[in-house]
């Protein structure tokens, strides 16, 4: 007989269910033993032998509205369950693969940290980078100029790479020994290669020279003066300052010829990294007077390379030196003499009378003064060291007890007045520092109302 529900033949007489479709076998008059026919009807014939398909196919099993929808073993297909473990397994493949991104950006993260050292800046390729700066600390500098972040880079900090990416590179990735660099380490062991050049420290403490002279020297050594050309070099100069105990150092570049006209030593270069912050270069500042702040050096408290103007050996008596690519660099060459010291004693102590008083400093004029001469004196003497430095260029005292008092000497000519006297142009730059260390121990006293 055929099961009506999907017209399968139905090879057990006794059977009640269809095995295929569940088509309960009893419904319309079919009941086993009756070899699945309904009363009255003939015997079915087997033209579907067992195994084979019916000839006329089968359409999709319906289900009698009656029959519960039973599947093949007698059980109500359970499909809301089926759905719930579709979601579930869906589920987890979600939070799988959201654990699998977490995990890798951690382990992404910590690998890009131990390519880049504490001394490392972003992008030395960049415009000055924003913080930076403010890492104040020379051995952190994030980027110097970062490099950055200087345009720039920090302080040991860099950036590296041109193609603008934020990829780590420190001051040892940068530095080189190359042939000239090995020539130059000979004269000084500073000496450090880059990009094919060699770059070293001049200490102008050992030899009191002049810019002019620095230049001279360098050049005696197959040199000249360090010209920065980008943000890179820039990183490597105050880095090399740095790793040798420098919170800055000067470079060649200055406006000593022409106030305002910054020049290179060497060459020309049209790269420049002054603080903006801070309004350099400002020649000592506004409303100061021109105090000849002639030299360019990188601004020290900043820690991101960027560059102030000052006095010659002001912040640091250090000067770069750099060797070009194909520099002829010598086997030796000797130290410069260091100058005899400059003495301005416009008053031999015979021609002083005999009822002065001693000067407080009489040397103050061709030496400098230490930090403990200047802070042992009050506030009086502290006045009056900073005088007697005005009085021997000519000042004429507008107070009249002052003026009584250096009238007492023969040598004092008090022939510039107050309000003309430019202490820029009169005072040497020994006079000039000693007063502003003055001057600055006797505001501290006012201060504090001493």
């Amino acid at each position: 007989m055929r099961c009506p529900g999907c017209g399968s033949i139905i090879n057990r007489p006794d059977a009640r269910f269809c095995g295929k479709c569940g088509y309960d076998l009893t419904k319309n008059g079919m009941r086993p033993g009756n070899g699945g026919s309904a009363p009255g009807s003939g015997p079915v014939p087997d033209d579907n032998p067992a195994g084979s398909r019916p000839s006329d196919p089968a359409g999709p099993v319906r289900q009698d509205p009656g029959t519960g929808g039973f599947n093949n073993n007698g059980r109500k297909p359970d499909h809301s369950s089926r759905i719930l473990i579709m979601i579930i397994i869906l589920l987890l493949i979600l939070v799988l693969g959201m654990a699998g991104y977490l995990v890798y950006t951690i382990m992404h993260g910590l690998g890009n940290k131990q390519k880049g050292p504490a001394d490392s800046v972003e992008d030395v390729t960049g415009e000055d980078p924003a913080g930076p700066e403010e890492n104040t600390d020379p051995e952190d500098p994030e980027n110097p100029e970062d490099p950055g972040g200087q345009d720039d880079q920090g302080d040991d900090g860099e950036t590296g790479g041109t193609g603008g990416t934020n990829k780590k590179i420190t001051y040892e990735d940068l530095v080189e020994t190359n042939p000239v660099s090995e020539q130059a380490v000979r004269l000084n062991p500073t000496a450090i290669g880059y990009n094919g050049h060699a770059y070293a420290l001049v200490d102008n403490k050992e030899y009191g020279l002049s810019y002019q002279e620095l230049q001279a020297y360098c050049v005696k050594m197959g040199g000249h003066l360090a010209v920065i050309n980008d943000a890179e070099e820039n990183f490597v100069l105050y880095m090399l300052a740095v790793r040798n105990g420098q919170q800055t150092a000067f470079f060649g570049y200055s406006d000593e010829a022409v106030e305002g006209s910054w020049q290179w030593a060497y060459g020309n270069s049209d790269y420049e990294r002054w603080n903006a912050d801070s309004g350099q270069p400002d020649n000592g500042g506004a409303g100061q007077g021109s105090h000849g702040e002639n030299y360019a050096q990188f601004m020290v408290g900043k820690g991101d390379g960027t560059w102030n103007d000052a006095q010659m050996d002001v912040n640091t008596k250090v000067y770069i030196c750099e060797w070009e690519a194909d520099a002829s660099v010598p086997d030796q060459v000797d130290p410069p003499k260091k100058p005899a010291a400059e003495k301005k004693d416009p008053v031999p102590e015979t021609n002083k009378r005999n009822n002065a008083p001693p000067e407080i400093f009489p040397d103050s004029s061709n030496t400098y003064l230490t930090d403990a001469q200047v802070n042992s004196l009050s506030a009086d003497d502290v006045q009056k060291a900073i005088n007697e430095i005005y009085a021997r260029n000519g000042y004429r005292f507008k107070d009249p007890a002052w003026l009584a008092y250096y009238e007492q000497y023969d040598w004092y000519n008090g022939t510039i007045p107050y309000d003309k006297f430019d202490a820029a142009k009169e005072l040497n730059a020994v006079e000039f520092a000693n007063v502003e260390k003055l001057s600055k121990r006797r505001d501290a006293l006012k201060s504090r109302g001493g």
